[in-house]
């Protein structure tokens, strides 16, 4: 006896053009309705992925260039200035009541560049975070600074030792808390700049879209391969149609990604790479000064100050300038086009550095007057000429 379904069994399920779906879909229509729906599928992510990518590009590189960047130059300028203020103060107490005008003048123009610059940073950093609280202790810390040097040059000034005391407390103020701090500041500008380069230079997006638009070219590959043994037809419309689309959305989408990442990856590399370099010599060189200063007002207790000296010099590039930080501060000006600005860096730092030899040499010969006679002419110089060629950007 034959088994035939029964008119419930017949009925069940969903049905196209009086078949089950399944017998439709092993039809020639049914696979072309199948087929078109999964092209509009493949494309449609191909157009969505290609967008995201874009739009993550762009995000990045807005971050960068209008948060990143300007947070960590501000981040940088803040450091120099204090930096420099910290140099400033302990030459102007040197000159023992016969201050240069405008040494005072750069003293006081450091600490107002210092505070625009501290909020701008604590703008940009919030308050919950660890660089939010070191913008805050720093805005704490400063006015005792200041109050410490007034009270260093009014005691200078009278021919009071204690006028020593004062500065050196105030310069290990400076160099403790408030320069940790604004290290903590820089790191978290120079992390957020990182990332923002690592955002716009990323492979993970474009390999997704790369992925995505294989994956759509095969199924169109498919589809007319089915197309021309089924119906002899070559060329369908809708399929050019939708190849064109994708090619024109991988096509586009990886031009701009490789044009903002060769501009972000140029911009690392001759821009804020090479900031961070200048910025940093310059600030070591400073900072190299003023312990020549720093072991001079000591008066025969500043061994710590000449050690100090002699690790900055290593650091910036020995006795001649040629290796370390001056060396790559050299190539990143001629990068950036600032070789007119740098071309003679080394030499001059051989003049400081011969400077430092010989204040050393008349302060433990035990001429004292005469070390600090040349600290603030010869070794200043020396170190502003230093500073000239080691722009602040």
């Amino acid at each position: 006896m034959l088994n035939v379904p029964s008119r419930d069994t017949d009925s069940r399920g969903v049905r196209v053009q009086g078949l089950a779906i399944r017998r439709w879909l092993a039809t020639t229509p049914g696979r072309m309705r199948l087929a078109s729906v999964l092209l509009v599928a493949v494309v449609l992510t191909v157009g969505v992925t290609a967008t995201l990518t874009a739009h993550s590009r762009a995000n990045a590189a807005r971050a960068v260039g209008l948060g990143a960047a300007p947070q960590l130059l501000a981040s940088e300028r803040l450091y120099g200035a204090l930096a420099d203020a910290d140099a400033a103060a302990s030459t102007a107490y040197l000159q023992a009541g016969k201050e240069s005008p405008d040494l005072l003048r750069r003293y006081d123009d450091d600490l107002a560049s210092a505070g625009r610059d501290l909020a701008e940073v604590g703008r940009g950093v919030g308050t919950t975070t660890e660089a939010g609280q070191a913008v805050a202790d720093i805005a704490e810390q400063l006015p005792v600074y200041s109050g410490l040097i007034e009270s260093a040059r009014a005691n200078n000034r009278q021919g009071f030792a204690v006028g020593a005391a004062y500065l050196r407390q105030a310069s290990t103020l400076m160099r403790s808390k408030i320069l940790n701090d604004s290290t903590v500041v820089y790191a978290q500008a120079a992390g957020r700049l990182s990332d923002g380069y690592a955002r716009g230079t990323s492979g993970a997006d474009v390999g997704a879209l790369v992925l995505a638009s294989a994956g759509a070219l095969l199924l169109f590959a498919l589809v007319q391969l089915f197309l021309a043994r089924r119906v002899r037809r070559l060329l369908n419309v809708g399929l050019v149609v939708g190849l064109s689309l994708v090619v024109v959305a991988l096509g586009s989408t990886l031009l701009l990604v490789a044009s903002e990442g060769s501009a972000l990856a140029s911009a690392r590399r001759d821009g804020s790479d090479a900031v961070q370099t200048l910025s940093t010599s310059r600030i070591l060189t400073l900072r190299a000064y003023n312990d020549d200063n720093l072991a001079l007002i000591a008066r025969g207790n500043g061994a710590a100050y000449v050690t100090d000296f002699d690790a900055l010099v290593g650091t910036l590039g020995g006795a001649d300038g040629r290796d370390g930080l001056l060396a790559e501060a050299s190539q990143a000006a001629g990068r950036t086009g600032s070789t007119r600005d740098v071309s003679d860096l080394q030499s001059r730092f051989t003049v400081l550095d011969t400077a430092h030899v010989a204040v050393r040499g008349l302060d433990d010969g035990g001429q004292y007057q005469s070390a600090v006679e040349a600290a603030v002419t010869t070794e200043a110089s020396a170190a502003a000429a230093m500073d000239t060629a080691l722009p602040s950007q």
